[in-house]
């Protein structure tokens, strides 16, 4: 029965109902997959762009061997991203 349904149905008008359809779905899944956001400040960034001095305070020192120290330093923001 879909056999001599679809050899009475001219291509073009079959395409543009199959465009048709495809367009509406991607419209409607578009409005349905919209995002939200907060309204929350963004954190102040540590370190700007470009070349700049920040100083960071020494937070811990660790003796690794006899020429080798680790040094932690503390951010500034402890909430503010590196970058």
């Amino acid at each position: 029965m879909s056999i001599t349904f679809l050899r009475h149905i001219r291509p073009t008008k079959a395409v543009a109902a199959i465009a048709a359809g495809g367009i509406s779905l991607g419209i409607y899944s578009r409005m349905m997959t919209d995002s939200a956001h907060a309204d929350s400040g963004s954190p102040s960034k540590v370190f700007g762009s470009g070349p700049a001095f920040v100083l960071l305070p020494l937070e811990s020192s660790e003796v690794v061997n006899h020429n080798t120290k680790r040094l932690r330093f503390r951010l500034p923001d402890e909430n503010a991203p590196p970058f």
